[in-house]
């Protein structure tokens, strides 16, 4: 693809791990297909991190070593049609993001912005009382209930329109050891992004 432009968002480890979490990583995957019950068992996010972190070669973690993931694409491509852009700037700094963008795909960053600012955001992080819900869904038979009691079904409807109303996000506070290993991890990545492409990451906390 001669004169192909390439485009990639980045995202700061920390945050983007716990995204993936809340968005299904929480299910426990690799099991049998046979063992229905235990596919569907909703693990904790300490269980998680601990199997990712030993298996981040094999799991979604992988995604999030910039450096392999840029050094690929420089093979096949040169560094000046590589462009990067930053979560954390779309979401705290849109303007920014929107110049950034602009220059990338030649649109006024005005009409960039103004589409920023009036699309609805997709995939909203779940709350607190969602993801709670779902670990009970998963260690009590609910559909087997609703089946064999009268009435049970719309009891059940009601409960998750009221659920769906919460607006707490859903969040897990790392501990001191798990940062140390996220930035073990991905630190030399990020040290990639700064010293490689002049990609101020650690202003949005990054681990360098």
């Amino acid at each position: 693809f001669p004169g192909a432009e390439i485009m990639i968002t980045v995202r700061n480890q920390l945050t983007a791990i716990q995204s993936f979490y809340l968005s299904g990583g929480y299910f426990l995957k690799g099991v049998p297909r046979a063992d229905d019950f235990n596919r569907k068992r909703q693990i904790s996010f300490n269980e998680y991190f601990d199997f990712s972190a030993k298996y981040f070669g094999k799991s979604y973690w992988a995604r999030y070593k910039y450096k392999n993931v840029l050094k690929t694409l420089e093979h096949y491509f040169s560094k000046n049609s590589i462009h990067i852009l930053i979560f954390e700037e779309m979401e705290k700094q849109p303007d920014l993001f929107s110049k950034s963008l602009s220059t990338i795909l030649d649109v006024p960053s005005d009409e960039i912005l103004m589409l920023m600012q009036k699309s609805p955001k997709l995939n909203a992080r779940q709350s607190a009382v969602s993801m709670k819900y779902k670990k009970l869904r998963t260690l009590i038979p609910i559909k087997s209930i609703s089946r064999s009691l009268p009435g049970s079904r719309f009891i059940i409807q009601h409960i998750e329109k009221l659920i769906s109303k919460s607006t707490k996000e859903a969040s897990y506070t790392y501990s001191d050891e798990q940062i140390e290993k996220v930035s073990e991890i991905f630190r030399d990545d990020n040290r990639y992004l700064i010293d490689e492409y002049g990609i101020n990451v650690e202003q949005f906390g990054y681990s360098t």
